[in-house]
């Protein structure tokens, strides 16, 4: 294995340096994620959200049409859907979304080790692909093979299409395809490119003066829109205004996602970038800054080396781009949140960016260090290694814990049956056990404003009916809602786990103030509601009689 002792002129890449480059991501990717093959329950936690409807492509009785599953297709691209649709001729979903994860991490690879050799030769290209295997931003948004995790590969496809002066529309239409926001100001800074060239040159850019050319206009616009609609279809929009947040505990630290108020653009364009390439999320403040302390003078020693006029000019295609990334932000922010969460317009740009300028400025350093082919081959190997070790399950949950649970609740209800029960325990019954809920954590979406009018009320009779003295409220439960079980934990009523945060805010604290000084609940009683046992601890109510009657 060999890599290039300088970075000037650009050396073109060896024709065994792609397929070494892509064994070798696919090699960082099982050890990072090679574990969840071999347990079922190991998957992203947002497929709780996102991907559990999907298991009815393989089995049509699951899951009947319900308020949460139609949701869960709506939030979901068109691109996205059709992807598991036809992974699911083959595998089961949840096995699909591991699968599309690593095949999307070394597309990310590849496109950075691209974007590394056309910027500074084969240096630059592997430093760059090295980025993707040390800086846990990647991996971690492509992990479940989501909307987002389309984001980060499809943006360096299209800055690598626009860096070639071709194919840029195909690159947008897979963005409008699969990440509708991360289309829109790729768009936009196109748009802005091209026509201020036709105002420099007084003619029209071929893309402004032919229908092929409006064409390609027309596809991915037309895709961000069904995108953007399929939420407003089914009365689940719109998303709500910074403003609506205020006093709302839901939208805070202590609420369903902390949202409000906006972070400082400090923090999205420095510190959480940098968190990434520092330690600091593995091994605490100091030692995030300890590493990058040690990175710095590498990075300056390289940098010294390196041909900066010579980056602008190749960068110089880009400068529509990132700065329609940047309006959008600003737009973002100030029309919080029409235009989805401003973070989302500088994270994906600004972590590809930065990934860029460490691969140049360490290219740089193997260059003026006048480093053998032989170190230069270490070094990639060592990023190899490092890159496993440090992406060892980055975003990949295992919920293994609860198996004999979720497998005893399939047994002992039929595939139609809704269920209840606290919204944390639901996100793993509705995705393991392959029952419908009526209330989870993870698709609780105070943003969505028509949706949440209607997943309010929900949650608020589960909590009252789960903490209950009356059984009256528990069989209101099944006979206003449909409820057919209720999924009991008896943990669930200490007075440690009720003193605690029992469900997010500002639930918890309607739940803390509605038992207090209660001693007996009408659901742990078994006289009034006989069990199914599922685990120690746990049981099964069947409330069907009650919603009947």
């Amino acid at each position: 294995m060999t890599a290039p002792s300088e970075q000037g002129p650009k050396r073109p890449a060896e024709p065994w340096d792609w397929p070494l480059a892509a064994l070798l991501s696919l090699a960082v990717f099982w050890a990072a994620h090679g574990h969840g093959f071999a347990n079922p329950y190991a998957v992203n936690d947002d497929l709780r959200q996102q991907v559990y409807w999907m298991q009815r492509f393989q089995d049509p009785g699951l899951y009947p049409p319900d308020l949460l599953g139609d949701y869960a297709r709506a939030y979901v691209t068109l691109g996205v859907e059709a992807v598991y649709r036809i992974a699911s001729f083959f595998v089961d979903p949840l096995m699909a979304s591991k699968r599309l994860t690593g095949g999307l991490f070394v597309l990310e690879a590849l496109y950075l080790f691209a974007l590394g050799l056309r910027l500074g030769g084969r240096a630059t290209a592997w430093a760059a692909a090295a980025m993707t295997w040390l800086m846990p931003f990647f991996l971690d948004n492509i992990s479940g093979a989501l909307a987002r995790g389309y984001a980060s590969p499809l943006l360096a496809l299209f800055v690598l299409a626009t860096l070639h002066g071709r194919r840029q529309f195909a690159a947008l239409t897979l963005l409008g395809l699969f990440i509708p926001y991360i289309c829109l100001p790729c768009a936009a800074g196109l748009f802005a490119q091209r026509a201020a060239w036709s105002l420099r040159h007084k003619r029209l850019d071929e893309s402004f003066a032919s229908w092929r050319g409006w064409l390609g206009w027309a596809v991915p616009a037309g895709l961000t829109l069904a995108n953007a609609l399929k939420p407003q279809g089914g009365g689940f929009g719109p998303l709500v205004w910074l403003s609506e947040t205020a006093g709302r505990p839901e939208f805070g630290p202590q609420g369903r996602l902390d949202l409000a108020p906006l972070p400082n653009p400090f923090l999205d364009f420095v510190y959480f970038p940098f968190e990434g390439v520092g330690l600091f999320k593995e091994l605490g403040l100091a030692a995030g800054i300890v590493t990058l302390a040690l990175l710095a003078p590498a990075l300056w020693f390289g940098a010294r080396a390196a041909d900066w006029r010579l980056l602008g000019r190749a960068l110089k295609p880009l400068a529509w781009t990132g700065g329609a990334f940047l309006v959008f932000y600003a737009a973002a922010r100030l029309l919080a949140f029409k235009l989805f969460v401003p973070d989302r317009y500088v994270q994906y740009p600004l972590n590809l960016l930065y990934a860029l300028l460490l691969a140049w400025c360490l290219a740089g350093a193997v260059s003026r260090r006048g480093l053998s082919r032989t170190a230069c081959a270490g070094l990639v190997l060592a990023a190899c290694l490092g890159g496993g070790v440090r992406l060892k399950g980055v975003a990949l949950y295992d919920y293994s814990a609860q198996a004999p649970l979720y497998a005893a609740i399939e047994a002992a209800t039929p595939k139609s049956a809704l269920l209840a029960g606290l919204p944390d325990l639901m996100d793993n019954v509705m995705t393991f056990s392959r029952r419908n809920a009526l209330v989870t954590f993870e698709l609780a979406h105070p943003w969505s404003r028509g949706y949440w009018e209607r997943f309010r009320p929900r949650l608020e009779a589960v909590l009252k009916a789960y903490y209950a003295q009356d059984p009256a409220d528990v069989r209101a439960l099944a006979r206003d809602w449909g409820v057919d079980f209720l999924v009991v934990n008896e943990a669930h009523f200490t007075p440690e786990f009720l003193s605690g945060r029992p469900v997010f805010e500002p639930f918890g604290a309607i739940v803390r103030e509605s038992v207090r000084g209660r001693t007996a609940f009408a659901l742990l009683n078994p006289a009034l509601f006989p069990r199914i046992p599922l685990a120690p601890g746990a049981f099964l109510v069947d409330v069907r009689p009650a919603g009947r009657g």
